[in-house]
């Protein structure tokens, strides 16, 4: 990368890789050559913002139509470790992962909410690239599925639900498929809970949310020979009795 340009002299102009040496400036891209360090300037880079409009050259990103991807040049691919790299960066999340393993081109407003992006969707990959512990509050995902489970050890963690729209739910009750929390793993994933699975009905979901003690669930077994009341209407002929 150029990053000196000689200003005086007969090399006026020239940009090169450079490295200060008392008063001078040694020219790395040849053998021998260097130039007073009053007749250089730094080359100040261009730094990028990571908008669709403002990305570095021959990084773009490509729209389908599900979904839009960030693809960056093998130089910047290169710079990206193992344990993050993937082929192309969905814009939603991974777009991040390039920008922060190539934090020099872009600015640091832009680099901090990279860093911070990949701390709340990727920390388990943070935490074992750069060897930290993320603590509560650091990561909005390792929060969500480690810390929530940590602090509500011992009660129920709602994986499914279905309204009283549903056959054989009672009007008034929400059908949920729950499952008891144990000590979390350190995968940080809404599939990584393994304590005991069982449905049950809850009176005020509400004010529940996503975890219930023992004393707001009752536990209960949905006959399952229709999937909703309409359904059940249609095949018999008779309304909901419950």
């Amino acid at each position: 990368m150029k990053n000196y340009m000689v200003t005086k002299g007969i090399f006026e102009g020239t940009e090169f890789n450079g490295t200060l040496s008392n008063d001078r400036i040694i020219n790395n891209d040849t053998t021998g050559q260097s130039y007073p360090a009053e007749n250089c300037t730094p080359i100040k880079k261009k730094q990028y913002t990571g908008r669709t409009n403002d990305l570095p050259r021959y990084w773009r990103f490509r729209e389908t139509p599900g979904h839009g991807y960030l693809h960056i040049p093998a130089e910047a691919q290169k710079n990206v470790p193992a344990i993050f790299r993937e082929s192309s960066y969905e814009e939603d999340c991974a777009y991040a992962i390039p920008i922060l393993f190539n934090a020099e081109l872009f600015t640091p407003e832009t680099v901090k909410e990279a860093e911070q992006t990949i701390k709340d969707w990727f920390p388990a990959q943070y935490e074992k690239h750069f060897n930290v512990e993320l603590k509560e509050g650091e990561s909005s995902l390792k929060d969500q599925y480690y810390y929530d489970r940590v602090n509500n050890l011992g009660n129920y963690e709602s994986f499914v639900g279905y309204g009283d729209w549903c056959y054989d739910v009672p009007e008034g009750y929400v059908y949920r498929g729950v499952k008891k929390v144990t000590m979390p793993n350190k995968e940080y994933k809404i599939s990584s809970q393994e304590g005991e699975e069982i449905y049950v009905l809850i009176k005020n979901e509400k004010d529940a949310g996503r975890y219930f003690t023992e004393d707001q669930i009752q536990r209960y077994n949905r006959d399952e020979k229709y999937y909703t009341w309409e359904a059940f209407t249609a095949a018999t002929g008779q309304q909901r009795y419950k």
